[in-house]
């Protein structure tokens, strides 16, 4: 298209790659299995691997497309009056203004203090970004302590590095002085502490800086199928920390950092940080029918009585961390999104008896009184100017969570090697609204720490968690 152009405005071609490569993306694994003693069962095994990660593609696709001088308005034409001919595919008159990089004054800023004109960078990928990568190593210990029935003790861990962010890198130093862009002063002026004098103080990138960290112990007992029955069931106690989960939001907090210079600011339990997690799942057949213990004959009664399955799923587990925070309100660095927590200033839990109190409240006054899950009085807005406050990020935690799935299946044969199989699923069968899994994501946080609800949850009829139940039918040969 660049050759039969005939403009020097339209050239070829943009770039084949975002970010340099990076030649040096070695991932070994290793692992070993092996029994300590010749005359016991038990099994010991311990694996290591380094894995690499694809950067988010969101930004990886907005990094091919080039800077442009002028943006081509094509004309709409018919056969007698074509917008466009072969000889002259993209008329000069139909590029305009617009697109590329334009210097520009930065608005509020008064041109005697302003400098030189500065220039608007958002979202393009670090040039020298490396590849996002994960150390991941494991021990286990495997032992049959019954008949089919296996003991499995595991811990596991890993560390992640060049994890991405969207990094605010002309981000100004907080100052305790409130900002003010007018001002001669750099100690006012956000725009006169800038880093680097060629771009706007917001300008960002996308860069692979963060780490993050995850250790967990699991205990886990499987049964497996023997008698009509099997069962799995899993306890883990973990711990999982970054300086940040997604590139912007995920669950209830809010990813932009608080200081693009100071990233240990946001180190913090992770935002899909859950300590304690116990997850049980079983199968039993009915022993009825034929084949089974009772009434272990052909005919109507087995054809009622026999066949029949009963499944279930329950799962226990801490609630996830929250961030209740604000923008841009004390540390003055002028930077809209720059996130603020507050200190903290005593107990954020209530005690038993209280919070008892105030669940039952809650559910008694369905559409109007909101619960809430932290007492917001142990936030202090009264932070030292020039700082984010010192609660950590995802300090705070939402109640545990709980959910129960169960289903029913009848099992019938069919003539030949075919079977009819009719099941009813029960999803989420106690309904939860309080200890949801995801009770954290409906704290109201985000960007409302001086609101005087924070910390709390819509009233009790807002909550409102479905259960699901659906029959299928399935036939097999």
């Amino acid at each position: 298209v660049a050759a039969l152009s005939n403009s020097p405005l339209v050239v070829c071609c943009a770039p084949r790659r975002g970010v340099r490569t990076d030649t040096n993306d070695f991932a070994p694994r290793a692992s070993i299995v092996f029994q300590p003693f010749p005359t016991d069962q038990t099994v010991v095994r311990i694996g290591y691997g380094l894995f690499y990660s694809d950067t988010t593609q969101f930004f990886a696709w907005r990094s091919y497309e080039p800077l442009r001088g002028r943006v081509f308005q094509g004309t709409s034409g018919d056969f007698v009056n074509p917008g466009a001919t072969l000889d002259d595919l993209f008329p000069s008159q139909n590029f305009v203004e617009g697109g590329g990089v334009t210097p520009f004054f930065q608005g509020g800023v008064p041109q005697a203090i302003h400098g030189a004109r500065v220039i608007g960078i958002g979202g393009p990928l670090g040039i020298d970004n490396k590849t996002p990568y994960a150390h991941q190593w494991s021990v286990s210990l495997q032992r049959e302590i019954l008949p089919r029935t296996l003991l499995d003790v595991t811990y596991q861990g890993s560390v992640g590095r060049n994890l991405p962010t969207q990094w605010i890198f002309n981000q100004p130093d907080p100052s305790p002085v409130p900002a003010n862009f007018s001002s001669p002063d750099p100690a006012a002026n956000p725009f006169l502490r800038r880093p680097y004098a060629c771009c706007t103080s917001s300008s960002s990138m996308n860069a692979n800086i963060l780490e993050s960290e995850y250790s967990a112990v699991t205990l886990k007992v499987d049964k497996r199928v023997a008698a009509g029955y099997n069962f799995l069931s899993s306890y883990t106690w973990s711990r999982s920390i970054d300086q940040g989960s997604e590139v912007f939001m995920v669950g209830n907090t809010f990813n932009i950092l608080a200081n693009s210079r100071d990233l240990d600011l946001d180190r913090g339990r992770s935002t899909f940080d859950v300590p304690h997690r116990w997850v049980t799942r079983g199968s039993v057949e009915l022993p009825v029918g034929q084949g089974k213990r009772w009434l272990d004959r052909a005919g109507i009664a087995n054809g009622l009585l026999g066949g029949w399955r009963l499944s279930s799923v329950f799962t226990l587990q801490s609630g996830f961390p929250f961030t209740p925070l604000i923008r841009n309100r004390r540390a003055n660095t002028g930077y809209a999104l720059s996130t603020e927590r507050g200190d903290l200033a005593g107990d954020p839990y209530f005690s038993a008896d209280e919070w008892r109190r105030r669940v039952e409240e809650w559910k008694q006054e369905g559409r109007t009184v909101r619960l809430y899950v932290i007492n917001p009085e142990s936030i202090s807005l009264d932070y030292a100017p020039g700082t984010i406050g010192n609660i950590p990020r995802n300090f705070f935690r939402a109640p545990f969570g709980r959910r129960l799935d169960l289903s029913l299946a009848k099992l019938t044969g069919l003539p030949g090697r075919a079977r009819l199989e009719l099941r009813v699923d029960v999803i989420n069968a106690t309904s939860e609204r309080l200890n949801r899994l995801d009770l954290a994501q409906f704290v109201f946080a985000n960007n409302v720490l001086t609101d005087p609800r924070v910390g709390s949850i819509a009233p009790y009829n807002n909550m409102f968690n479905p259960r699901i139940i659906q029959v299928g039918a399935r036939v097999s040969f």
